[in-house]
C-alpha cells in the first residue's frame, strides 16, 4: 500500500494521495511543504516466473547417477573378462560370433567360464536377486518413488526386455526371465507397502 507522509512526519490518511512538489529544473531549492511518498512493500510474496506443479514428481537424478555409476562399477571386471578371452583368440567385440551356426564360434576355457558361473549364482553380482534390485532401484529413482507410474515403469522393462531378446536373436536364457519375474514382484511389493 502506499502511505503518503510530509516531510515533517505527520501522516496523512491512507489511500489519498497528493502530488509531489517537484522542484524547479536546476535549483536545488526545498520547502517544508514538499511531500515524499513512502511505499510500504509489506508481506507480499513474491510471483515466480514459472509455477511449480505439485502433482509432478521428478526423478531422482543424484540417486540415478549413483546407481549408474554402481552398475557401470559392477560390469568394468565382465567387461574385461569378455575382452580378454576375445583377445585370446585374436578378436574384438564387434567381430565376435555369440551365435550357434553362424560361422566360428568364440571358445570359452574353463576359467572363464568358472568366472561366469560365479557371477550369475545366487549370490553372483549379476543373479537374479542382485539383478533385479538393481532394475527396481532404478525404476523407484526414474519415477521419483512415485508409485503411481507402476504401470509405466513396468511396461518400460518389458519393452527393454524385448529389445534385448531382438538383439541376441529371438530368446534370452531362463536367468534373464526369472529377473525379469523378479523385478516385476519387487515393483508390486512396493505398490502394495506403505514405504513412500
Amino acid at each position: 500500500m502506499i502511505n503518503p507522509v510530509n516531510v515533517s512526519g505527520m501522516e496523512k490518511p491512507m489511500n489519498t494521495y497528493e502530488k509531489k512538489d517537484l522542484k524547479q529544473e536546476n535549483k536545488m531549492e526545498t520547502t517544508v511543504e514538499q511531500e515524499a511518498y513512502i511505499v510500504d512493500i509489506g508481506n507480499t510474496p513474491e510471483k515466480k516466473a514459472t509455477y511449480d506443479n505439485p502433482g509432478v514428481v521428478k526423478p531422482d537424478i543424484k540417486r540415478i547417477e549413483q546407481l549408474k555409476k554402481e552398475a557401470d562399477d559392477a560390469l568394468r571386471p565382465l567387461r574385461q573378462m569378455v575382452e580378454e578371452l576375445l583377445k585370446k583368440q585374436g578378436m574384438y567385440f564387434k567381430d565376435a560370433n555369440f551365435k550357434p551356426n553362424e560361422g566360428e564360434m568364440v571358445e570359452i576355457d574353463d576359467e572363464t567360464r568358472a568366472e561366469a558361473q560365479r557371477l550369475i549364482s545366487d549370490e553372483g553380482e549379476y543373479g537374479i536377486e542382485n539383478t533385479a534390485n538393481r532394475l527396481f532401484e532404478f525404476a523407484k529413482a526414474v519415477s521419483g518413488n512415485d508409485k503411481t507410474k507402476l504401470n509405466e515403469l513396468k511396461a518400460a522393462i518389458e519393452q527393454g526386455y524385448k529389445a534385448a531378446e531382438e538383439a541376441f536373436g529371438g530368446e534370452l536364457p531362463e536367468i534373464c526371465k526369472k529377473t525379469l519375474a523378479r523385478t516385476m514382484e519387487k515393483l508390486d511389493q512396493w505398490a502394495a507397502s506403505e514405504e513412500e
